[in-house]
């Protein structure tokens, strides 16, 4: 059995009330990140990722949500992170891992990703949890 970890970021724009998604190759909407290598903590490849694929760099803040997917042939654990993007964010350049990077408002991004139960306004108001990364 495959075992996968992945990160996302729930990248919040306070100023303008919208968030940051990224277009895959496969035309589905995502939130940035994806694949955690070995030689990586979460945080160390989020934003690696996230600067790959949008050139955002970013101040994490918070574990906000974890989903595991489990099936006979792997078993993949997405970790999702709040983070606040730093300096000049509001051109977003596009990485060669996607091909496109919008901001969007909070309701739209609800209806371009494939969430269950969640809204993504139920992100903005979590307090998140706890994350140490004691990695050296």
């Amino acid at each position: 059995m495959k075992r996968i970890i992945k990160v996302e970021s729930f990248i919040y724009n306070e100023k303008k009330d919208n968030v940051l998604l990224t277009r895959q190759k496969d035309l589905s909407w995502t939130l940035p990140g994806g694949v955690v290598r070995n030689d990586q903590t979460l945080e160390d490849a989020l934003r690696q990722l996230v600067a790959h694929q949008t050139d955002v760099d970013l101040c994490i803040d918070a574990l906000i949500y974890c989903k595991e997917r489990k099936t006979e042939w792997e078993h993949v654990c997405t970790f999702l992170f709040r983070a606040y993007p730093l300096g000049d964010f509001d051109q977003v350049s596009v990485g060669d891992t996607i091909i496109q990077a919008e901001w969007v408002s909070i309701p739209t991004a609800d209806n371009m990703l494939k969430w269950q139960t969640l809204s993504l306004a139920e992100f903005i108001r979590s307090a998140g949890s706890h994350y140490e990364n004691l990695i050296q």
